[in-house]
């Protein structure tokens, strides 16, 4: 489980044992109402954030890519780092000429702790987003 959703889990806890307190010595009056309200939107924003995707984003420059014994180039981006998913949705970006980034496709494997790499024949500028 990853740090995000554990604490987002803890908030929702936290927030339904909240309500439940409010309720066994329930009285209606401005200060419940007030505390049932903040707390409702708190846990429906909580639930909310569990299906927003994170991203992470990678810049990198020329010398960042590191040489394999294959003879093409590789960048690693360690889990602890990204810390999305094990296997995060990755886009490798270029940047051109005029400082824009144009999606390209390139290899991108997984390992089983989560870190991401990146491999190509040339070298070149620019970010990798992962999302997940």
């Amino acid at each position: 489980m990853f740090q995000k959703e554990r604490l987002i889990r803890i908030a929702i806890t936290m927030y339904l044992l909240s309500f439940l307190c409010l309720f066994i010595d329930f009285e209606l009056n401005r200060k419940t109402i007030v505390a049932l309200t903040i707390g409702g939107f708190a846990t429906l924003a909580s639930i909310i954030a569990i299906f927003i995707p994170t991203r992470y984003t990678f810049y990198f420059a020329k010398e960042t890519w590191l040489r394999s014994d294959k003879g093409d180039y590789f960048i690693t981006i360690l889990y602890t780092n990204h810390e999305q998913s094990k296997s995060p949705q990755t886009s490798v970006y270029i940047e051109t000429e005029n400082r824009k980034f144009e999606l390209i496709k390139v290899a991108v494997e997984h390992d089983e702790e989560g870190n991401v790499t990146i491999s190509v024949n040339n070298i070149f500028k620019g970010k990798a987003i992962l999302i997940g």
